[in-house]
């Protein structure tokens, strides 16, 4: 017989046992950051922020959101896909955005921390516009945030584009035969 692999016991082991299962879960390698699930993110955001932007502040963010935080903490773009962190599960992409943060923090401590500080602020108080207005002050481009096509999108809409201007080409022929007539 075969026990449920997804029981936590209640006990010193629970907590290992999870951040275990939350550290073997595959990432879709060609999804961007911030269409990862808002969980990892969340957790991503804890771990890269030594453990001051928990749940309890960033848990009401959407995903475009958390990877805004990211950006302001460690300078990864959000459209950076998982496969260019060279990253399989939640988490090596974890690591990878710690030690970008750790690039970034000594770089500029005392700014690092203000960032920290400002963005801890701004969630505190509910007040997710004023971090989005704090991060095109640092430079954020709203662009990152946007998903590129995939080329057979624009295939098919090209496609779209030429088959309507065949239709008004017919129609327009056919307005001028009619006009051309009466």
């Amino acid at each position: 017989m075969v026990q449920p692999a997804t029981v936590a016991h209640a006990g010193a082991g629970s907590a290992e046992t999870l951040t275990k299962e939350k550290r073997e879960k595959i990432l879709a390698p060609l999804s961007p950051i911030n269409k990862v699930a808002k969980a990892h993110l969340i957790d991503t955001v804890d771990v890269v922020s030594a453990n001051i932007l928990d749940a309890t502040l960033t848990g009401h963010c959407d995903q475009d959101e958390l990877a805004v935080i990211l950006w302001i903490l460690n300078g990864v773009h959000p459209n950076m896909k998982i496969c260019d962190l060279r990253c399989d599960n939640a988490g090596e992409m974890i690591d990878s955005m710690k030690r970008a943060a750790y690039r970034k923090q000594e770089e500029d401590p005392a700014a690092w921390k203000f960032r920290i500080s400002k963005v801890g602020t701004l969630l505190g108080d509910h007040r997710v516009s004023g971090l989005l207005k704090y991060a095109l002050e640092l430079g954020f481009d709203p662009d990152w945030l946007v998903v590129k096509k995939k080329k057979k999108d624009r295939v098919s809409k090209r496609m779209a584009t030429m088959m309507e201007n065949a239709v008004k080409a017919t129609i327009g022929e056919t307005d001028n035969d009619e006009s051309s007539v009466s």
